[in-house]
């Protein structure tokens, strides 16, 4: 099994790197796989609330940035983990071209993220 970890905890943030290896050694005990994305050195923009991804170019963000790598990551992974303060980061946005605008995951994509609004 795969497990992408979203680690949006400051550089200042010691518990944060603690947590993430704590994270990563217990999952390869039990045999999963994980990859961690330190958020604070992506670029990521705000979403634009404009629906692009759903509407103009289902699944691609209208912002160039590294939303659309981390996007795809989130798609091929079982489990996804959000670590640290990220309901104040431009992250908490990530997941949104990956679902239908209907609410339901996208087929195509072959994941089972979904979207309640």
């Amino acid at each position: 099994m795969k497990t992408l970890i979203l680690d949006g905890s400051l550089s200042s943030d010691a518990m944060g790197g603690r947590v993430v290896s704590h994270l990563q050694n217990n999952l390869a005990a039990r045999g999963w796989s994980s990859e961690t994305v330190t958020l604070r050195e992506k670029k990521i923009g705000n979403c634009a609330g404009d629906f692009f991804c759903w509407v103009r170019s289902p699944g691609v963000c209208n912002v160039d940035d590294d939303n659309r790598d981390i996007a795809e990551k989130i798609i091929a992974s079982d489990l996804v983990i959000y670590l640290g303060g990220i309901s104040q980061h431009p992250s908490i946005d990530l997941p949104i071209p990956t679902a239908e605008a209907s609410g339901r995951a996208a087929r195509d994509l072959g994941h089972i993220w979904s979207f309640n609004p």
